[in-house]
């Protein structure tokens, strides 16, 4: 137990320097290529970043879930990483073709009036950093000190190149690139940990790899399009907001959703590090491992609860300051992202210490998909009628049905779960 302690805590602390430094450092990039850029170059530079992390959660929605979740149940050895490994990453790669398929369909059919596709291409990067740089086995092999100095030193040299090189208005689409080289650095320095210290071999053979890639690939199916729909729905307001709002506007609430992130990712290093372990405390006594996972859920709500408070508290003065952009800000808009901080925090920590860690993935990825088919519909109606009021009303209303549905679902599971044992 106190190894396990031990592990919990080191990782813990290496999340949180990641978490810490990777929404730190963009943080401060803000105010500097909003005044560089102007608001509009930072809004069509923001809008085609989003289009790319949509493609980016395509390529990631379910694989690493599924794979984490493998490595963790059979254990971390060795020829089973690899394996794992090598299934991962073609499985990714084929996706990634798909999604740049639908990026040249979408060139085709949209003008430049929708999107700057320069900058769209520039930040592509994104899609092969994210590929050569697997969080998710350093998270399944509890090494997540690895993760933090690969990640820490890709973002670091970016920013830097960032208050460097950008000068202009007219450097946005080296901009572009240089965001998006932030992950592509972090995955060339991860791909080197892989293979020194993790000793992560070439391919098995032909035909272990491909059995593997089809056992995966079968997991994967009931969460796939789950987790897309989620983190597409948590990541589509910039995009849907380019569609009705000036570049201005979409510039000062991507700003805002940036801040909400960060404190929302406060909480993400305690999911990480405590869902092997939760899983296998189901895996034991699965009765001690609810009363466990409420404990946390109560925690990390309260933390997103002082969270948000404190944004709602002092983010109107600051961001009048960073942003240099007052007309184009609102009271009410810091009180909405503080709410949707608290909720999305609450409904995140149940929904992973609670259903996925007690095994039940039918219910899980069904919970996710509907609750995101509802956001994303909701976010895109709120954005044509409402603007960023009607997106922030469509975030709180999506976080409290997910929430609730997560609650709901663990307290039916735990009660069927005891009357068995008795």
């Amino acid at each position: 137990m106190n190894t396990t302690r031990q592990s919990v805590r080191r990782n813990v602390s290496a999340l949180y320097v990641l978490q810490l430094t990777g929404y730190v450092l963009p943080l401060l990039t803000v105010p500097y290529l909003m005044q560089t850029l102007g608001a509009d170059g930072f809004g069509a530079l923001a809008k085609a970043a989003g289009l790319i992390m949509l493609g980016v959660i395509a390529v990631d929605a379910g694989v690493n879930t599924v794979t984490i979740t493998q490595l963790a149940r059979e254990g971390t050895k060795q020829d089973l990483a690899t394996e794992l490994y090598w299934a991962n990453q073609a499985l990714r790669i084929a996706r990634i073709v798909g999604v740049s398929l639908v990026l040249l369909g979408l060139y085709a059919l949209l003008d430049e009036g929708w999107f700057r596709w320069d900058l769209v291409a520039a930040s592509s990067l994104m899609l092969i950093g994210g590929w050569l740089f697997p969080t998710w086995l350093f998270q399944g092999l509890e090494v997540m000190t690895l993760t933090t100095i690969c990640s820490i030193t890709g973002r670091l040299i970016s920013v830097l190149l960032i208050f460097v090189l950008i000068r202009s208005p007219d450097d946005v689409l080296l901009a572009a690139v240089l965001q998006g080289s932030a992950t592509l650095l972090s995955g060339l320095f991860a791909q080197v940990a892989l293979h020194r210290k993790l000793r992560i071999g070439p391919p098995p053979s032909a035909r272990r790899w491909l059995a593997r890639i089809r056992r995966l690939r079968r997991s994967i199916n009931y969460l796939s399009t789950s987790e897309w729909l989620t983190a597409a729905a948590g990541n589509v307001s910039v995009v849907a907001l380019g569609f009705f709002c000036a570049d201005a506007v979409v510039g000062v609430f991507a700003a805002l959703e940036k801040i909400a992130r960060a404190l929302i990712g406060l909480a993400q290093p305690f999911l990480r590090a405590l869902l092997p372990v939760q899983i296998r405390r189901f895996a034991g006594d699965s009765n001690q491992a609810a009363r466990w996972a409420r404990t946390w859920v109560l925690r990390l709500t309260l933390a997103g609860v002082v969270s948000g408070g404190c944004l709602a508290a002092v983010g109107f003065p600051l961001l009048q300051w960073a942003l240099g952009a007052p007309q184009a800000l609102e009271p009410s808009w810091l009180i909405g992202v503080g709410l949707w901080v608290a909720l999305a925090i609450s409904a995140g920590a149940a929904g992973q210490l609670h259903c996925l860690a007690s095994g039940a993935k039918t219910a899980y990825a069904n919970i996710l998909g509907l609750s995101a088919i509802f956001q994303l519909a909701s976010v895109v109606l709120g954005a044509a009628m409402l603007g960023i009021d009607g997106v922030l009303f469509a975030l709180w209303f999506s976080e409290v049905l997910r929430c609730i549905s997560f609650f709901c679902h663990s307290n039916i599971r735990v009660k069927r779960s005891s009357s068995c044992a008795s």
